[in-house]
């Protein structure tokens, strides 16, 4: 129909993307590094992803093609929407990412470590 789908149904399809190795079965000749392609379907339209690390993304399908670049916001724009609220109205709910979704909307893999300390609940000493 040549109109993108909503922000949210493009985030929650990235949330899902699974890693594939080759653009293949999403028909588009995309060139990406390996590790970071990935496949997902927004709006029944299937698509190959290359998450572009810091710059952006890419998204490609034979219907239609998305490209998003990062840009550096600076302090004084950010600071006038937070004391005008007013004129910066929601246009969209919030929705939650996962690690995946994370990595190609921001460029910037999670830093997660868990440590866990757990104490046995039997004592095993003689």
């Amino acid at each position: 129909s040549g109109a993108l789908p909503p922000i949210n149904t493009i985030v929650e399809a990235l949330n899902g993307a699974t890693a594939v190795s080759s653009t293949s079965a999403s028909g588009s000749g995309i060139q990406c590094s390996p590790g970071r392609l990935y496949k997902v379907t927004v709006s029944d339209i299937d698509f190959a992803v290359c998450a572009a690390g810091l710059s952006g993304f890419t998204m490609q399908s034979s219907d239609m093609d998305v490209l998003v670049e990062y840009r550096v916001i600076p302090l004084k724009q950010i600071a006038r929407a937070i004391t005008n609220p007013a004129g910066c109205s929601a246009t969209t709910s919030p929705t939650s990412v996962t690690l995946i979704g994370r990595f190609v909307l921001t460029g910037q893999l999670a830093d997660i470590v868990v440590t866990r300390q757990l104490e046995a609940e039997i004592d095993f000493s003689w």
